[in-house]
């Protein structure tokens, strides 16, 4: 077996630069209880990530009209 690290610095170097031009972060100050009831309800529907039901919900909203 390699001493060598999964990720090495290159990497996660790489892995930096791509997502810095790939991705934008977009900021949604909420109240903690919200968060909380959001976790749990998409964690209800079968989510287990709260960022991906929030995209879903998006989508679904736009997609309603």
């Amino acid at each position: 077996m390699s001493d060598t690290p999964k990720n090495s610095e290159a990497r996660l170097k790489a892995n930096a630069k791509w997502n810095k031009n790939n991705y934008v972060q977009i900021n949604l100050p909420v109240f903690k209880n919200t968060k909380e009831e959001w976790k749990k309800e998409s964690e209800k529907l079968g989510y287990t990530s709260l960022n991906q039901f929030i995209k879903d919900a998006i989508k679904e909203k736009i997609e309603r009209g």
